[in-house]
C-alpha cells in the first residue's frame, strides 16, 4: 500500500446497487484522493462496511442505519425514498479496497465496490532526448510509470498529438506499478511532434454484484504527460 501526504493521487470506485428494494442502476465512480466521493446505495434497513482497515481483511462497520461510526471520515445521505449514500470525506490512499452496502434483513442483498488508488507524485516520465533534439534515424524513447493499488489493472496510452494516432507501446508493468514505453524512429516528418501519455482502463468483466461500466471523470483520467516539441534534423 502506497501512502501519501502531498501531491495528487487518483482513486477509482467500482459500485453496484443491489441492496434492499432498489431503484438505482449499477454505477461506477471515479474521484481524486483528497476530495470526497459518494458511494451509492438505496433500500431499507441498510448498513455500510469496509474491508480495508482490518489487517486480517474482515469487515468493519462504517454505518448502521442512520448512524455513522466515524463521522470525521464519513457522511450519510439518507432520503425517505430509500437513498442510503455514503460519502467518504477526503479520500486517502490507505482507504483503497473493498466496501459493501448490505440489507440488514437479508445479507444476500449486497453492494460491493472497490476503491482504486494511484500513488502521489506520479507519473514518473523519462525520455532519452537531449533538449528535445533528435537526428533522422535516431530512436527516441518515452516512458511513464505510476504506482497503483486496486482490483483492476490500469493501462497507458501513448498518442502522437500531431497525427492523433496512438503509438504502439510496450507494457513493462509489474505488481503495483503500471509502466508503458514507446520507441519511435525519427524521420523528418516527426519535426515539431509531441507525444502524450494517459491512463485508462479496459471495460471490466461482468461479475455478479459489480458494475461493469467504465467511469468517465476528467479529473481522474486527465493526460499525465505531454512531451516538448521535437526538433528533428536531417542526417546530412
Amino acid at each position: 500500500m502506497h501512502k501519501s501526504r502531498h501531491g495528487i493521487v487518483y482513486t477509482l470506485c467500482f459500485v453496484e446497487v443491489v441492496c434492499g428494494q432498489l431503484t438505482k442502476s449499477p454505477e461506477n465512480v471515479a474521484g481524486l484522493v483528497g476530495s470526497s466521493a459518494t458511494l451509492r446505495c438505496a433500500g431499507t434497513d441498510l448498513s455500510w462496511e469496509e474491508y480495508v482497515s482490518d489487517p486480517s481483511g474482515d469487515a468493519v462497520t462504517i454505518s448502521f442505519q442512520t448512524t455513522v461510526v466515524e463521522p470525521n471520515k464519513y457522511d450519510l445521505i439518507t432520503e425517505p425514498t430509500g437513498t442510503y449514500d455514503l460519502t467518504i470525506k477526503s479520500i486517502q490512499l490507505k482507504q483503497g479496497g473493498r466496501y459493501m452496502c448490505k440489507a440488514l434483513k437479508d445479507v444476500r442483498l449486497t453492494l460491493l465496490l472497490y476503491v482504486f488508488t494511484f500513488s502521489a507524485f506520479d507519473p514518473r516520465c523519462t525520455s532519452n532526448t537531449t533538449n528535445n533534439e533528435a537526428v533522422e534515424g535516431q530512436y527516441i524513447e518515452y516512458s511513464c510509470e505510476r504506482k497503483y493499488q486496486g482490483n483492476l489493472t490500469p493501462k497507458m496510452k501513448w498518442t502522437d498529438l500531431s497525427t492523433g494516432e496512438d503509438v504502439k507501446a510496450k507494457d513493462e508493468s509489474s505488481a503495483g506499478t503500471v509502466k508503458f514505453s514507446i520507441v519511435v524512429e525519427m524521420t523528418p516528418s516527426h519535426n515539431g511532434h509531441r507525444f502524450t501519455c494517459q491512463t485508462y482502463f479496459d471495460k471490466p468483466q461482468s461479475q455478479d454484484k459489480y458494475a461493469d461500466n467504465i467511469p468517465i471523470n476528467n479529473n481522474a483520467f486527465n493526460v499525465l504527460y505531454t512531451s516538448q516539441r521535437l526538433n528533428v534534423y536531417c542526417k546530412y
